[in-house]
């Protein structure tokens, strides 16, 4: 990084040089430099000449490029530029890397102040019509995440009762996008309290008439009665703010149209208690997708935990039903229980929307969704292009958007297909003027075609080389020269038609990247499109135009499934597709090789989150490598081992894994070892003991066969951590003693760091806390030193869990707040409430009891949160014995018994301790007061008692004991 630079273009565009400022004059070294100071890595020769000079031929294109990066090398601020033979980058620092970091480190005052203006706003590109679109992209990008971040900063505003600060923010978010109904109400609130009540009235009025113009709707319920509220100047009536709606659904950059009247019918259905499963059925190219992400947000505050998105093209067993299942939710699925019956338990008490979209694949399959019903406050909404055939299925068929029939009197205007074509006109930059004769052509398109959007979208593409009327002509002659069937309906010929003809009107290089691109069922970033199908940004930027393509709001890029079905069919056709699959298995392979040396440091959510968003990807690819019998399918998912362990989806990792151990003659020893040691760590972290045993002595031998010490030192480590579980103690020793001198001699510090913690709880489960604490220690230092952030957690946790043992309590608070502020980091949510309990129980111990009993109370909550009820049980149990410490006796009783009876009904043992603690809790009331207490109690659902324990916030502040 040439460190005294930086460049700055969320601000008037310019570079700071040490203390000397240099303005961006425009000209092709500055979009260059500009361009590669945000890629921020190497880029191809290739790729930069195709971007600046698509139409060239490459010998000119790459011509030009030497020339205009011997000018960047002159400028000044240009000393980073570093050039090879086939690749070039620019090491410089830039806002929007900072601004990025601050998102990514939930920054968001900082990410707010970054963002002065919007990305290179007013600079003119001349002659550069792919850099022009690439920055429009990427100032819509950073726009979105500055609302995000903003949004965020205005909350943390206003617990700090900064109302009018936070009104100014929200005010901003709101001039770049008036129709986002939740900012409105936050804006309404903070204006409420600002006292800019007449200022929040004037908008919501410009909000009222925007949305009835825009897209002939009237606010919701909610967002009204804030408004009356305001005008009465009724302070009361002011509804608290809600917390924000759960969800991970996909952001769109085009507006929704129409389906008003769908919409309603869906949101009738979807309210009526009977209806659990609704599932959309239509054609592909019909929208479903997006009339189901768009009912999903108007829905999201009604269901208290939250609306998710499956994803599942690609996926086609059910395993891999269940594990994206458990992905979108961020469920972790371990341990010998099977999988299915894991995420049931974990549905088990959630209200909840889960989304899944694109289930044709999965009909045989659909049966899951049926035992998922068990759960009461569960809903599901599927697209499919088939019904299910389920007995709670209700269906909804979805047709076309409403277009004009022949002779009609209504105004064309006001159907759905024509306001959508003229939408997506409009976004090719084309003026269509209104007229009669245009409105005319454009109904008879859309009745061709019967309404489907996805043949409305491609269609307007053509209006960059047609006429209207010309486009009209070639969609009826295309129809004319298709083979009829009788049971293939008009609108899919139609769409046939359609999608051969933009086909046709690319270049035979965009034809090229596009059934290459066909490969990712998951979308991809710029890095993969040119790695694996050397489709620059240009490139993307031409498929993009062709409406082929489509950028999210994250910066990746996806294609219609259609679309990309039609694209594969070429793909197979030609004769590169065995080349385009060994590429992409080598760029996951390099990918998860990049991933697995980062986890455990501090940047490990950043690379799980990669890989994260190539999960369709890499099924789809290890399925095709396994298929193909490709040895680097093997090579890759050993390099996916830690992502899988480090992430909890050990049951999906497993699948994979038994996939590769049937492919053992085609890798090497070395790797056959590494094999066995991932197909042993996931056999153990399921805690299955049968699979284990089986796996250790094949495990064993290739270890040695490998002759690498560290692989047996490994070995050792993963047997004593089984014997450990498995309550043999003596063995456990053995082996971890073992690993820990083999590790120390091979100086395999991260086999010994396991080792060490290991035996370290080994110590603790035997209650020889001196032995404890000092592998322990040892363990927090190596973790330390190695910047292993995980096993820094770990170790921590372990280690304050000893202080408690050791009556170390303010010791422990010290470092109950490091390990607190590491598991929020690394977003890992069971050690979080693990920590917090420690933390609540030493404040506890120490007498601070208002700042013990909401740490205490978070952490239970969390797990009832994690769906391990066995864990929010029994520490629910211990909250009840603190509550009765601090006087809340009947509560405490109540408690107990609530929690008591949902332990029997899950066969939960009794724990050391417990009858202790229930003769202290029912000591704490008159006898007389048990009977009742106790049908108060065991009436009580696990819901119920969850929101019992969270009510306890209403609670006197404990200063004393009562």
């Amino acid at each position: 990084m040439w460190s005294s630079a930086c460049l700055y273009l969320l601000d008037e565009p310019h570079v700071r040089v040490g203390d000397v400022r240099h303005d961006l004059v425009p000209s092709r070294p500055v979009y260059l430099l500009i361009y590669l100071a945000c890629r921020g890595e190497w880029v191809g020769r290739e790729a930069l000449a195709g971007l600046f000079w698509p139409d060239r031929p490459e010998e000119e294109a790459r011509h030009n490029l030497r020339v205009v990066l011997h000018r960047a090398k002159a400028l000044p601020w240009a000393g980073g530029l570093e050039v090879e033979r086939e690749r070039v980058r620019l090491r410089m620092d830039t806002d929007t890397a900072h601004f990025r970091q601050a998102l990514g480190q939930a920054h968001w005052e900082r990410a707010v102040r970054l963002h002065r203006r919007p990305f290179l706003q007013g600079f003119p590109w001349q002659d550069a019509p792919a850099l022009e679109d690439w920055a429009t992209l990427e100032r819509e990008s950073l726009r979105e995440a500055w609302q995000q971040a903003a949004r965020h900063h205005a909350e943390a505003l206003q617990q700090a009762e900064q109302h009018a600060e936070a009104c100014r923010l929200l005010a901003e978010i709101l001039r770049q996008n008036l129709l986002s109904e939740d900012i409105v109400q936050d804006y309404l609130r903070a204006a409420y309290l600002a006292g800019q009540r007449e200022a929040a009235l004037k908008v919501y009025e410009r909000f009222v008439q925007e949305l009835k113009q825009e897209l002939g709707l009237e606010p919701l319920r909610a967002t009204q009665e804030l408004a009356q509220a305001l005008r009465r100047n009724e302070s009361a009536q002011i509804p608290g703010e809600k917390p924000h709606p759960k969800h991970n659904l996909p952001g769109f950059n085009t507006r929704f149209v129409g389906r008003q009247l769908e919409l309603a019918a869906l949101e009738r259905k979807l309210t009526n208690p009977e209806c659990r499963l609704l599932t959309l059925v239509g054609l592909g190219g019909m929208g479903k997708t997006r009339l189901a992400v768009e009912l999903a947000q108007r829905m999201a505050d009604r269901f208290a935990d939250g609306v998710w998105f499956v994803p599942l093209v690609g996926v086609e067993t059910p395993d891999l039903l269940v594990a994206s299942i458990a992905s979108a939710l961020s469920l972790g699925l371990r341990g010998p229980t099977d999988p299915k019956t894991q995420l049931r338990r974990y549905l088990q008490y959630k209200e909840m929307l889960l989304l899944l979209d694109n289930f044709e694949r999965l009909q045989a399959e659909a049966g899951l969704l049926e035992d998922l019903l068990q759960a009461p406050g569960l809903r599901l909404v599927v697209t499919s292009r088939v019904a299910l055939e389920l007995p709670s299925e209700w269906l909804f068929d979805l047709g076309g958007l409403t277009y004009p029939p022949l002779h009609t009197e209504e105004p064309l205007g006001n159907y759905d297909a024509v306001r959508f074509f003229y939408q997506r006109a409009e976004r090719q930059n084309l003026s269509l003027e209104p007229s009669a004769s245009t409105l005319e052509a454009m109904a008879e398109l859309c009745r061709r075609v019967e309404g489907m959007p996805l043949a409305l979208e491609l269609a307007a593409t053509w209006l960059r080389v047609l006429s209207l009327e010309e486009l009209l002509a070639q969609v009826s002659h295309s129809l004319g020269v298709l083979p009829t069937e009788p049971h293939f309906p008009e609108h899919q010929h139609s769409l046939q038609a359609i999608m051969d003809y933009s086909y046709g009107l690319l270049s035979e290089a965009q034809q090229a990247a596009l059934a290459r691109l066909a490969v990712f069922p998951g979308g991809f970033s710029l890095e993969a499109a040119e790695q694996v199908a050397g489709a620059h940004l240009g490139r993307l930027l031409q498929l993009i135009n062709h409406a082929l393509l489509r950028r999210s709001s994250d910066g990746r890029y996806q294609m219609h499934e259609l679309v990309r079905q039609f694209a594969l069919e070429q793909l197979q056709q030609s004769n590169e597709a065995r080349t385009v699959y060994e590429k992409l298995l080598g760029y996951f392979r390099t990918l998860a090789d990049q991933a697995e040396s980062h986890l455990g440091s501090e940047q490990q959510l950043h690379w799980l989150a990669r890989l994260d968003a190539e999960a369709d990807n890499l099924h789809h690819v290890l399925d095709w490598g396994y298929a193909h019998n490709i040895p680097e399918a093997v090579l890759l998912t050993v390099s996916l081992g830690r992502y899988w362990e480090a992430t909890g989806r050990w049951q999906g990792g497993a699948f994979w894994v038994r996939q590769a151990l049937a492919h053992l003659d085609q890798v090497p020893s070395e790797v056959q070892a590494r094999l066995f040691l991932k197909a042993l760590g996931m056999a153990v972290g399921m805690d299955d003991h049968s699979a284990a045993q089986a796996l250790a002595p094949k495990a064993l031998e290739r270890c040695k066969q490998a002759g690498i010490p560290e692989f047996v030192a490994e070995y050792h480590n993963l047997m004593g951590w089984l014997a450990t579980n498995r309550q043999q103690f003596h063995k456990a020793q053995k082996h971890l003693q073992k690993s820990l001198e083999l590790a120390q001699k091979s100086r395999c510090e991260r086999v010994e760091n396991h080792a060490l913690l290991n035996l370290g709880n080994l110590a603790l489960k035997q209650n020889r806390l001196e032995e404890a604490g000092l592998y322990l220690e040892r363990s927090l230092k190596l973790a330390q030193a190695r910047q292993d952030a995980r096993l820094e957690m770990i170790s921590l946790a372990n280690w304050t869990g000893y202080l408690l043992g050791r009556q170390a309590y303010a010791r422990s608070v010290e470092l109950c707040e490091t390990a607190l502020a590491l598991a929020q980091r690394l977003e890992h949510p069971f050690y979080k409430a693990l920590i917090q309990g420690n933390l609540g129980y030493a404040l506890w111990q120490l007498g601070d009891y208002p700042a013990a009993e909401p740490i205490y109370r978070a952490h239970v909550l969390e797990f009832f949160e994690l769906g391990n009820l066995a864990f929010f049980s029994e520490n629910a149990l211990e909250l009840a014995a603190f509550w009765s410490h601090l006087g809340f006796t009947e509560e405490a009783v109540r408690l107990w018994f609530a929690v008591e009876g949902l332990r029997q009904k899950h066969g939960y043992p009794v724990f050391e301790g417990y009858l202790e603690l229930r003769q202290r809790v029912m000591g704490s009331v008159l006898p007389e007061q048990l009977a009742s207490l106790q049908q108060a109690g065991e009436t009580m659902s696990a819901p119920e008692i969850r929101d019992f324990i969270r009510q306890a916030a209403r609670f006197p502040q404990p200063e004393t004991l009562v």
